[in-house]
C-alpha cells in the first residue's frame, strides 16, 4: 500500500482519467480527420495513402498511451478496493458513492491531506470525465464505422475496375492470339 487516504486516490484517479480524456479528444480529432479522408479521397495517390497511414499511426500511439495509463489507473484502482474493503472498483458507483459520502465520512486520516468539499468535487470531476469519455468512444465508433463503410466501397470500386481490366486483357489475349494463330488464308476458288 502506498499509504494514501480515499480523497487523494479519488484525486489520483480522476487526474489520471482526465489525461485520458485529453488523449480521446485526440483520438476523435484524429477519427474525424480520417473520416474526412476516407469520405474525399479515392486514394489513387500516395500522398492520400500516407494521409491515412499517418492517422493510423497517430492513433496507434494514442491507443499505446491509453493502455499505459490503463494499466496504472487500474493498480490505483485495486488499492482503492482495498482500502475501502470491497473486492472490486466501479467507476461509475464509485463516483456516485464518494459523491454523496463527500463530507460526512471523512476520518480524522482523511481531513489532512484533502478537505471534504475537494474530495466530492473530485467525484464529482470524475463522473463527469466518465460522461465525456463514454461519449468520445460512442462518436469515435460510430465514425470508424462510417469510414469503414467508405473504405469497402472505394475497395469494391477498384476491384470493380481491375476486374475491367483484367477481363479487358484476357479479351485481348484471346483475340490477338485466335488472330496470330489462324493459318494463311486459302482460297477455294476452282475455276483459277
Amino acid at each position: 500500500m502506498s499509504g494514501y487516504n480515499k480523497g487523494q486516490l479519488m484525486a489520483i484517479l480522476s487526474r489520471g482519467y482526465e489525461q485520458q480524456l485529453d488523449w480521446y479528444k485526440e483520438m476523435h480529432r484524429i477519427a474525424l480527420a480520417q473520416h474526412r479522408l476516407c469520405g474525399e479521397a479515392d486514394f489513387a495517390e500516395d500522398v492520400e495513402l500516407d494521409k491515412l497511414m499517418g492517422l493510423i499511426k497517430d492513433r496507434q500511439e494514442l491507443m499505446m498511451q491509453l493502455d499505459k495509463q490503463g494499466q496504472v489507473l487500474a493498480k490505483i484502482k485495486e488499492e482503492f478496493a482495498a482500502l475501502l474493503g470491497v473486492p472490486e472498483i466501479k467507476l461509475s458507483a464509485l463516483s456516485t458513492v464518494l459523491g454523496a459520502e463527500g463530507k460526512e465520512t471523512l476520518t480524522s486520516e482523511d481531513v489532512g491531506a484533502v478537505e471534504a468539499n475537494h474530495r466530492a468535487k473530485a467525484a464529482e470531476n470524475l463522473g463527469e470525465i466518465l460522461d465525456a469519455v463514454a461519449t468520445l468512444l460512442k462518436e469515435i465508433n460510430g465514425l470508424d464505422g462510417e469510414s469503414q463503410l467508405m473504405m469497402d466501397r472505394k475497395l469494391k470500386a477498384v476491384k470493380v475496375e481491375i476486374d475491367k481490366i483484367q477481363a479487358g486483357k484476357k479479351a485481348k489475349e484471346v483475340y490477338g492470339n485466335a488472330y496470330h494463330q489462324q493459318p494463311d488464308p486459302v482460297f477455294l476458288d476452282k475455276k483459277k
